[in-house]
């Protein structure tokens, strides 16, 4: 409220900007936006089928709505020690004081969010701004227009079934398209890259994106790199002030699940450096890093006890998983 009252001059010339902006949108994408509300809002009432959700997502929620942070829960299903930044806003978002059971709406909502993103670029393209990065934000949301019934494959982004639960893949899908558009942007930038803000907004983005789902860490490559560069222009108070963003944001991530399950990350054994008495023991934590792996591959092939178990770390050379993976 502060930052509103001392720059509400700067709020009120950018809030005229966007109204401005949108009286001079194309009819036709406001008719496409209108529709896709309405459709987005249908299948975020609809109930929950994604395979997932009731082993792990909505109890998850549940639970923080209910308890808050429960001191060794995964100890009644190993995978309620999964943990997610976007279960916090779904618990807290869920509307749990009408009793009405869980809403999942966020996944809509971050589509519409998107969408209008996307379809800016489009109002531009029509205006006849046809720069590459335009072309590139106008198209790169179409895959995800195709929504269909089917759970068959995840090639079309995305079924119906993730719309309908809280899953943690639309945020990561989602926002990593948006910190590759910001990390593309600053080519375009005439000044420093500390003297932009997208830096800082991707190291964050990167920061968060880990906290919502762990197989998100490769974007760290992408924020490391921009730490380098503000080293580079010999900002140093300002790498420490981000870096120090980056890890309060992780560290609440972080204590929620060793409270969960009594290791630093999960599922991943080979961090076990704690001694809490509500720890979940080695091999459920094995046997749940063993799935995630087989499964992601190929889980006819690899699911079997061989490879997906809680006494041996899968194991199959990359040689050999691969083209399997390739394939699929």
């Amino acid at each position: 409220m502060l930052t509103f009252f001392t720059n509400r001059k700067e709020i009120t010339g950018l809030l005229k900007n966007y109204l401005d902006g949108i009286n001079k949108t194309s009819k036709a994408i406001w008719f496409f936006f209108l529709l896709f509300i309405l459709v987005m809002a249908c299948i975020s009432y609809m109930p929950s089928s994604h395979a997932d959700d009731a082993g792990c997502f909505s109890p998850v929620i549940k639970w923080m709505q209910e308890y808050k942070a429960v001191p060794g829960i995964a100890n009644l299903d190993a995978r309620l020690g999964y943990n997610s930044t976007w279960f916090g806003l779904q618990a807290v978002y869920g509307f749990a004081f009408l009793k009405a059971g869980l809403f999942n709406d966020l996944n809509g909502l971050l589509f519409l969010f998107i969408l209008i993103y996307s379809l800016h670029a489009v109002d531009k393209l029509l205006k006849g701004e046809s720069s590459f990065i335009n072309y590139l934000k106008a198209f790169f949301f179409l895959p995800a227009l195709f929504i269909y019934s089917g759970f068959s494959h995840d090639i079309m982004l995305y079924s119906i079934q993730f719309f309908t639960s809280p899953t943690y893949d639309i945020p990561v899908t989602f926002i990593i398209w948006m910190l590759f558009f910001l990390f593309l942007e600053l080519k375009e930038l005439k000044t420093p890259y500390s003297a932009s803000i997208r830096p800082y907004l991707i190291i964050l983005y990167a920061a968060y994106l880990v906290t919502v789902k762990l197989n998100a860490v490769p974007v760290v490559i992408i924020a490391i790199f921009l730490l380098a560069i503000l080293l580079k222009e010999k900002k140093y108070r300002n790498a420490l002030i981000a870096s120090g963003m980056c890890v309060l944001i992780g560290l609440p991530w972080i204590a929620k699940t060793v409270i969960s399950c009594g290791y630093i990350l999960f599922p991943f054994v080979e961090l076990d450096v704690l001694n809490v008495d509500w720890k979940l023991t080695n091999r459920a934590v094995l046997y749940i890093e063993n799935s995630v792996m087989s499964w992601a591959i190929d889980p006819n092939l690899y699911g079997s006890t061989t490879t997906s178990n809680d006494k041996t770390f899968f194991s199959t050379p990359v040689r050999e998983w691969f083209p399997v993976w390739f394939i699929q």
